[in-house]
């Protein structure tokens, strides 16, 4: 229904295409200015397209809470949590913001996606 769309969004996401989304680090110099002037920054001086930005917050797993041992109280709630759908192992929490306001303020711990 829209010719060019399919094509470009493949091209995106081809790990081996030139054009591809990547993930970059933000330079320190940009933490507390706005998403304008990183656009600005990426677009002028690295020839790149900002897209958004990303931070990665790391949960402490439920796995990591049981002590090392086998203990007979361990395994048991390590078998209940397993019956009940419960991974012992959180993922990290992946948080995107793409396309935010111009104004929107860059945080310490965020990278940048880009089309280079």
């Amino acid at each position: 229904m829209d010719p060019g769309i399919p094509q470009a969004v493949n091209r995106l996401l081809d790990n081996v295409s030139v054009n591809r989304f990547k993930r970059v680090d933000i330079p320190r110099e940009f933490v507390g200015k706005s998403f304008e002037n990183l656009f600005n920054y990426f677009r002028e001086k690295k020839n790149a397209i900002l897209i958004g930005v990303f931070s990665e917050e790391e949960n402490l797993g439920i796995g990591e809470v049981l002590s090392a041992d086998t203990s007979a109280l361990d395994a048991f709630i390590e078998r209940k949590l397993k019956e009940g759908g419960i991974s012992l192992q959180e993922e990290s929490k992946i948080t995107t913001v793409i396309n935010p306001d111009k104004n929107y303020i860059i945080k310490d711990g965020e990278r940048a996606i880009i089309i280079p």
